[in-house]
C-alpha cells in the first residue's frame, strides 16, 4: 500500500516537472519569436509562435504575437484568422483588441484596393463591430459598395461614416 502511495507521489512531482519543463519551453519559444520580430525577421518569428501554438493551442499570447508578424508582412488572411483567434481565447485584454481591429481593417483596405469588394465589405463591417465610430471604416465601407455599384448601400455608408463624428482619423 504505501509502495503505491509512493509511486503516485512519484508520478505527480514528475507531472508538475513536465508542466513546468513546456512552460519553460514555452517561454524561451515566445522570448525568440518577439525578438526576431523585432529584427524584422518575421517569417522566423511566425515559425516560433506557430510552434508555442501547436504545444498550447491556448496560449494566446502566440496568436497576438503571430497576427504581429502577419500584420508586418501583409498577410492579412493570417493576421485576422491569429487575430480572431487571440481575441476568442483573451477578449478583455487590452492589447488583443486593437491588433485583431488593425489585422481586420488592413485585410479591407487590401481587399478595396485590389478590387475584392464584397470581402472587403465584410472586414470592414466586422472591424465596425469593433471599432463602431471609425468614420474612415465607413467610409471605405462606402467606396467597396460603389464598386459593387450598389449605390443606395454606398450612399447609407457614406452618412454613417460623416455620422459617426467625422473625427480626426
Amino acid at each position: 500500500r504505501s509502495w503505491m502511495a509512493l509511486l503516485l507521489a512519484v508520478s505527480l512531482i514528475l507531472a508538475g516537472c513536465a508542466s513546468l519543463t513546456l512552460q519553460g519551453e514555452i517561454d524561451g519559444l515566445m522570448k525568440e519569436g518577439q525578438q526576431l520580430y523585432s529584427e524584422k525577421k518575421y517569417d522566423q518569428a511566425v515559425d516560433k509562435f506557430v510552434t508555442v501554438i501547436g504545444k498550447d493551442p491556448t496560449y494566446w499570447q502566440a496568436y497576438l504575437w503571430a497576427a504581429r508578424a502577419f500584420i508586418a508582412k501583409g498577410n492579412w488572411n493570417d493576421a485576422i484568422a491569429n487575430g480572431k483567434k487571440a481575441f476568442e481565447l483573451a477578449p478583455k485584454d487590452k492589447e488583443v483588441l486593437p491588433v485583431f481591429a488593425q489585422a481586420l481593417f488592413g485585410g479591407g483596405a487590401d481587399a478595396l484596393k485590389n478590387g475584392r469588394f464584397a470581402e472587403s465589405v465584410n472586414l470592414f463591417v466586422e472591424y465596425l463591430k469593433l471599432e463602431p465610430g471609425s468614420t474612415k471604416a465607413w467610409l471605405n465601407v462606402g467606396k467597396a459598395y460603389l464598386g459593387q455599384k450598389d449605390f443606395r448601400q454606398a450612399l447609407s455608408a457614406f452618412a454613417q461614416g460623416l455620422a459617426s463624428g467625422g473625427g480626426a482619423e
